[in-house]
């Protein structure tokens, strides 16, 4: 939940607030196709941010979307190589 409240404090009081929101919720409740389309229009908007690919990733992962999964940890990789939790999801 770190990593949610983390993005959220840094997208400020944006357009993106509400949207991040309703992936996090959806996710907090089993519903990780409605996340992954949620958080993925935050990406079709053009938002880079670690927390957000590896939110992303674990939507992914959840709904057994392995390849995708991957490929956003490795996004959040790329932005923050030190990022807690990305390394030890992707050695699972």
């Amino acid at each position: 939940m770190t990593t949610v409240w983390c993005l959220a404090l840094l997208l400020g009081a944006t357009q993106y607030d509400g949207t991040f929101k309703e992936a996090t919720d959806a996710y907090a409740k089993g519903n990780f196709g409605v996340s992954i389309a949620k958080y993925e229009e935050l990406v079709a908007q053009g938002v880079e941010h670690p927390a957000l690919f590896y939110n992303l990733g674990n939507a992914y992962y959840r709904s057994g979307r392995l390849g995708a999964a991957i490929a956003n940890y490795e996004r959040a990789l790329a932005l923050e190589p030190h990022m807690e939790g990305v390394r030890e999801n992707l050695d699972k």
